[in-house]
């Protein structure tokens, strides 16, 4: 749960939406929304959703679960670096071209 990126900007992404938001719950759109449809307020959504990290949270984990990431990328290909040969030129032979004046 705490090493998705996924959810860690989803999180923030509904914060940066909905917080502080007075939403006008409308009957006709009910069955698309479900058990959100008739919240009052963007903090009301973001309690139902269960998100728990502050905006500022989320992106700080993204930021370290990201730096996480790039580390782990730099020991591997420490670790594993991948090897290339060498390849020789081609000899250059002169083919004489038939059919040129």
């Amino acid at each position: 749960r705490n090493t998705s990126p996924i959810r860690y900007a989803i999180e923030a992404l509904c914060h940066a939406e909905l917080s502080g938001a007075c939403l006008a719950p409308s009957p006709s759109e009910a069955a698309k929304l479900g058990g959100l449809a008739f919240a009052r307020t963007g903090d009301a959504v973001i309690e139902h959703l269960g998100i728990s990290r502050t905006k500022e949270e989320a992106i700080a984990g993204l930021g370290a679960l990201c730096c996480v990431h790039i580390f782990a990328a730099a020991v591997i290909l420490t670790c594993m670096r991948p090897s290339f040969s060498r390849v020789e030129p081609p000899k250059k032979s002169i083919v004489p071209v038939s059919g040129l004046p």
